[in-house]
């Protein structure tokens, strides 16, 4: 942020704090705080808990006035997700676990396939206190499955999604260990 005068001058050595209010809230709360440098900038760092409306605040006077609302700012949900193998038979279940940020208990999470055109959701669960959640999905057919997870919109946060995670399901003893010969990781 940067704080200058009516003429757009840089105010320098001045104490700055940053407020924010989360989406659906009224009240401003102090996320931030330091000092403007010779050209009136305050470098501020901050994780919002959700997507927020900003403010500046400093002390006024007849060069500055007291506060700038800065605008607002959308979180985006970080959602990671790891399967529990890469491989399985037909039938098997997977285990897909992860989280999601920001953290919050009882969120929905989606675990969807991806059908080589769209995405469809297979299963779906909640997320604990900090946000970790695990998912089950069984695989019912051979083949390569694309899998990733959603963390809906909030009013605080906006949709995340996972990258993918690829499961391979195999049917017989022969097709396990085609795809075993086909991974070019395995030497």
């Amino acid at each position: 942020a940067q704080l200058s005068d009516d003429k757009g001058r840089a105010v320098a050595d001045r104490p700055v704090q940053l407020l924010a209010r989360p989406a659906s809230r009224s009240v401003w709360n102090v996320v931030a705080a330091g000092r403007t440098d010779s050209n009136g900038r305050v470098p501020l760092s901050v994780v919002l808990p959700g997507s927020s409306t900003l403010r500046l605040q400093h002390p006024a006077d007849d060069v500055a006035a007291s506060q700038s609302d800065l605008g607002s700012v959308a979180v985006l949900q970080r959602v990671t997700a790891a399967g529990s193998a890469s491989r399985v038979a037909v039938g098997v279940p997977v285990a897909v676990r992860g989280s999601v940020l920001p953290s919050r208990s009882d969120a929905v999470v989606r675990l969807q396939s991806w059908s080589g055109r769209t995405w469809s959701t297979v299963t779906s669960g909640r997320t604990s206190s900090s946000g970790a959640y695990r998912l089950s999905w069984r695989p019912s057919s051979a083949g390569t499955a694309t899998l990733r997870v959603v963390a809906p919109a909030t009013s605080g946060s906006l949709t995340g999604v996972s990258t993918a995670v690829k499961v391979t399901a195999y049917d017989t003893v022969a097709s396990l260990a085609k795809a075993t010969l086909a991974d070019r990781r395995i030497t």
